[in-house]
């Protein structure tokens, strides 16, 4: 990456070098049913789609059968990128996955009905440079959607608690509604949203890093059953917070 990150490519590689067994999002967890709804909410039947930061391709998966989308993903983990390509060929999609500097990649400018990434940009120190990136790749009239995990606030605070050495991975300016508004570059963008969204997600604390595993397995299954029970999101139990752009259509 040419641009100063809290995760260097070992942080990636290390992660997905001893992976659990991947799978295409089932929709117990909240997190899972939190992103589906959200992608629901964009992405078309027939859509080309690309994802940055898309290791190991579970979501992109879930894209691609959902919606019968044509594919792309991109990430600058070898590990992850390979993981990705051998979950496609398990679930007998096709995928176009490069792996590639997000800053120098080779997929074409205006190529793509939506463009986003999943707890990508707050990574970085000029998340705006991102931003703008997402918008180029994205065809006039299309959506670049960014989600950034809520860490400010509510999540932070039991965060910063039970995994301060993930907790530091995070850039917190880019985590407040204001802050993403002001990401969205003037000449390309025609209408900006910038929201919280989701049902509490207990997956988005790692509490087994603090407490024993068997507790925190336990906490984690009763909170995912009263997010079933949460009828609707609250602003401050949020997990995510959503940046959607639709790209002017004269650029």
């Amino acid at each position: 990456m040419n641009q100063l990150s809290k995760t260097a490519l070992h942080y990636w590689d290390q992660l997905y070098h001893c992976p659990p067994p991947i799978h295409l999002p089932r929709g117990w967890g909240a997190g899972a049913r939190n992103l589906q709804r959200l992608l629901r909410r964009y992405i078309k039947p027939g859509d080309k789609v690309l994802e940055i930061g898309a290791a190991p391709g579970i979501w992109l998966a879930w894209v691609a059968k959902t919606f019968g989308a044509s594919v792309a993903g991109l990430d600058f983990s070898p590990t992850g990128v390979a993981l990705g390509q051998e979950f496609f060929r398990d679930q007998g999609l096709v995928g176009d996955w490069r792996c590639e500097d997000v800053f120098e990649c080779s997929f074409s400018r205006g190529s793509f009905d939506v463009v986003y990434s999943n707890g990508f940009i707050e990574h970085f120190a000029d998340p705006a440079a991102l931003v703008g990136l997402h918008l180029e790749l994205v065809k006039p009239g299309g959506l670049a959607l960014i989600t950034v995990p809520n860490y400010r606030r509510l999540y932070g605070v039991l965060q910063r608690y039970f995994d301060p050495q993930n907790f530091e991975t995070f850039f917190l300016d880019t985590m407040s509604i204001e802050a993403l508004r002001r990401l969205a570059p003037p000449l390309l963008a025609e209408k900006v949203e910038a929201y919280p969204f989701g049902r509490f997600d207990i997956g988005l604390l790692h509490i087994h890093r603090r407490w024993p595993r068997p507790i925190a397995m336990l906490l984690t299954h009763f909170f995912y059953l009263l997010s079933f029970l949460q009828p609707v999101d609250i602003a401050v139990l949020c997990p995510l917070l959503v940046l959607a752009i639709r790209r002017k259509l004269d650029h």
